[in-house]
């Protein structure tokens, strides 16, 4: 059991250091600067190896994740949604700090600007970016909104094969 919550940790911190790496384009005060609280991820990744142990429950492996995500990087919002390609929209699977009645009616099209940016460019986007978009001003008001939507700063793209498969969405840091 040890062996496979040491592998499951190794696996989800090279998965943080992949976000963490995107955040060169916020600011400031995204840089890890503290360490994250190594006994609550320890209880996380346990409980993320139990689950993977026991059963492969898709839902509770996604709240974990954001539970991770969020410790590691101290946010107040999170959000994982996933393309559902029966209806061709990004549903949010998973979140943490939204209202589940707000979380549960968002919903974005493939062609929506934000997906549609993120198919196209392939990383992360956040709101101050957004804003200085050089293409038509109401496809980065389209994004912007978007992201207020999601009460979101910035938003990475998840891909797997070429395809946006998913949509994280951070909120802003915890102070104090």
């Amino acid at each position: 059991m040890k062996s496979v919550i040491r592998r499951v940790y190794q696996v989800f911190l090279r998965i943080i250091e992949q976000i963490g790496s995107q955040f060169i384009f916020l600011e400031k005060p995204y840089i890890f600067r503290e360490k994250p609280d190594l006994n609550r991820v320890s209880t996380i990744l346990t409980a993320m190896a139990k689950t993977l142990s026991t059963s492969f429950d898709l839902d509770k492996l996604m709240n974990l994740f954001l539970e991770i995500v969020a410790e590691m990087l101290k946010l107040n919002r999170v959000s994982l949604a996933i393309y559902d390609s029966a209806s061709g929209e990004y549903r949010i699977k998973a979140q943490r700090g939204l209202m589940p009645k707000i979380a549960s009616s968002i919903k974005l099209r493939a062609e929506d600007a934000l997906p549609s940016w993120m198919i196209k460019e392939g990383r992360l986007i956040t709101k101050s970016e957004a804003e200085s978009i050089p293409s038509t001003p109401s496809f980065h008001r389209q994004i912007n909104s978007e992201l207020e939507m999601l009460q979101a700063v910035a938003s990475i793209p998840l891909l797997a094969g070429g395809k946006l498969i998913g949509i994280l969405s951070i909120g802003s840091r915890v102070t104090g």
